[in-house]
């Protein structure tokens, strides 16, 4: 149960303490009851303590929410933004208070593609304006403004369908700001961001700072903190039963992720490659890629880097074959013999940059198993796996028949991850296979690539996480106006 309290009786007993407060959150349990449809879960697990502590959050003040990859940092934004309990059912207990019940809360979620409601980029910067009843002229204002600072006016008669998962980002960014909110939470917001719009953006946020009230989920804190006013932690919230929590370690090849060397070695050979999205391209003006040339080999881990909207993903798109070149050649070869394109998808192993295209079940457990079937054999327990893989108890803190939908996004990155690991193929290509999450669930991935590189895989990399790409890669490019450009 929620404690209730009206923010007159608050002022009335702590006047100076509650001055210009907005919200009194915490301590907070979230309570998921036996048959609740939508998620669920363990008896033991159906209870989280999110918040150990009280906190008073301040209008205009800008707070840091940080905390372990899956200790709730989402699901207190859902219940600030009151998606938790009115859309998805959960039980409250303990302290939460809107002291102004009217305030203008929006949300930027994690998935920047499950708010793009319209067809075209200019039509979904101004839906929410529309909404709220904003007048022409100042929708005009607004959209100009905001188009402006994301560098967005070259997007806007584009398809939202076709935008890469940055230039996404920035369409929600966008949006979310030109509707003037009150309370602004953002999921991760630069999480699909290159280096260089991050910086403008968290520039950006200083400014905005002391305009709104503005809470972030956010691991680039190196960045972060210098604006923050006030750091919640949600670490120091989490109940851990230490007697009954276990060690997974990597020590025995027995565990079933990765069985052994791919004996054949493969090869991609890619020679003036060219592409655009326009069927009436007729100059190389009009190409997003240009004159690309590249050869890869099996054992080796290749980064791709460049700006959002560069053409990282249609590469990788290409190499895939999920779209064909414009000009020039892919050849993708297993030993001596070249793969039909037909053939790809039984050595080419996608990772795409929304998790949520990778689901076909309903539950987790059903994602994994069917990864195993598809490679011949059960070898290994899928809760030691699972266990190890998102440091969890399998037996408390998780239940594998749980919708891998209701995840936080850093955990169905994850679980894509791991169901890719799982389908033992011997070329690896990865769009941001590290967005979403927290240090030690980095270096568990970037543990699997390198076995993965030691078992002889084929492994290209896009991400915008350049710490990462130079301490595990073999080569680094930089896709820079059409071409690539070896960093190393």
């Amino acid at each position: 149960m929620i404690e209730k309290c009206s923010g007159n009786t608050l002022k009335e007993e702590f006047e100076d303490v509650f001055d210009d407060v907005l919200i009194d959150i915490g301590p907070l349990s979230v309570y998921y009851p036996p048959g609740c449809i939508n998620r669920q879960v363990s008896e033991q697990s159906r209870k989280k303590k999110i918040l150990r502590n009280n906190y008073l959050i301040k209008r205009n003040q800008l707070v840091l929410v940080r905390g372990a990859s899956g200790s709730g940092k989402s699901t207190l934004l859902s219940l600030i933004k009151g998606i938790i309990p009115d859309s998805i059912f959960a039980v409250i207990e303990g302290r939460f208070q809107f002291v102004e019940p009217s305030a203008n809360v929006f949300c930027v979620f994690q998935n920047p593609y499950s708010q793009l409601v319209c067809p075209t980029v200019k039509e979904d910067l101004v839906f929410t304006m529309e909404n709220r009843g904003f007048s022409q002229r100042k929708m005009a204002e607004r959209l100009t403004q905001f188009s402006n600072f994301f560098n967005l006016f070259h997007l806007l008669e584009n398809k939202t369908s076709k935008i890469s998962g940055g230039e996404c980002q920035k369409i929600v960014l966008a949006s979310s700001l030109a509707a003037d909110p009150t309370v602004l939470l953002l999921d991760e917001p630069t999480a699909f961001l290159d280096k260089d719009a991050r910086d403008e953006f968290y520039a950006y946020l200083a400014k905005l700072k002391g305009k709104y009230t503005i809470i972030i989920v956010d691991h680039h804190q190196e960045q972060i903190l210098s604006l923050a006013d006030q750091v919640i932690d949600l670490d120091v919230g989490i109940d851990i039963d230490l007697g009954k929590k276990r060690e997974h370690t990597l020590v025995s090849e027995n565990w079933g992720m990765i069985r052994g060397a791919i004996q054949e070695n493969y090869c991609i050979c890619i020679d003036k490659l060219s592409f655009s999205y326009a069927k009436d391209a007729k100059t190389q003006s009009n190409f997003c890629l240009k004159d690309l040339n590249l050869n890869i080999e099996s054992g080796k881990i290749v980064t791709i880097l460049g700006q959002n909207g560069s053409g990282k993903s249609t590469l990788l798109k290409l190499i895939s074959g999920v779209l064909r070149p414009t000009a020039g050649n892919i050849v993708i070869k297993q030993g001596c013999h070249p793969l039909a394109p037909k053939e790809y998808c039984r050595h080419i192993c996608y990772l795409m940059q929304n998790p949520e295209s990778h689901f076909l079940f309903d539950s987790i457990a059903e994602e994994i198993e069917f990864n195993y079937r598809k490679r011949g054999d059960r070898s290994g327990n899928i809760s030691e796996i699972f266990g190890y893989y998102f440091n969890v108890d399998i037996d408390v803190d998780v239940d594998l028949s749980r919708s891998p939908l209701l995840l936080s996004e850093g955990e169905k990155r994850r679980l894509t991850f791991l169901m890719a690991v799982l389908e033992e193929k011997g070329i690896m290509l990865y769009d941001e296979p590290t967005f979403g999450q927290d240090d030690a669930s980095c270096k568990k991935i970037v543990t699997l690539m390198k076995k993965l590189r030691e078992h002889n895989r084929l492994q290209i990399i896009i991400t915008h996480d350049e710490k990462m790409a130079y301490s595990i890669s073999d080569i680094v490019y930089r896709l820079c106006q059409g071409r690539l450009i070896d960093e190393c």
